[in-house]
């Protein structure tokens, strides 16, 4: 909290506190999906390489980086959705694994995560 000897702040600290207070369990969420093991290393990891090939991927980016990579996948799923959901039946193997996570965070992760910011953006 800010404080100020004369209380030049003081309406916007009470609008600024309770937007921060909710941003920061998006941040959370964001970070924690990224560092999750079977995630990170299956999906996230090659992807960010993908997109940058010449720089190192860090287990714990920039906010900036983790939103736009997620923003991403969240504008470019419904386009293969139906195709990659045919695929079920045809993976085998050590495969399945990655293309279940895959399923996971597409359907269940970041549709989570982009609800609690629908929700920041609610409150503001």
């Amino acid at each position: 909290m800010v404080w100020a000897s004369q209380n030049f702040l003081s309406g916007r600290i009470r609008l600024a506190c309770p937007v921060m207070e909710l941003f920061h369990p998006y941040k959370k969420l964001l970070e924690d999906m990224w560092r999750k093991p079977e995630l990170f290393h299956t999906i996230f990891a090659p992807l960010a390489h993908y997109f940058h090939p010449n720089s190192p991927v860090k287990s714990k980016p920039k906010l900036k980086q983790i939103e736009s990579l997620v923003t991403t996948l969240r504008l470019l799923w419904p386009e293969f959705r139906e195709k990659f959901y045919l695929l079920d039946n045809h993976v085998k193997g050590l495969a399945r694994n990655h293309f279940r996570n895959v399923l996971l965070v597409m359907e269940f992760f970041i549709p989570i995560v982009c609800l609690s910011s629908v929700f920041v953006l609610c409150e503001m």
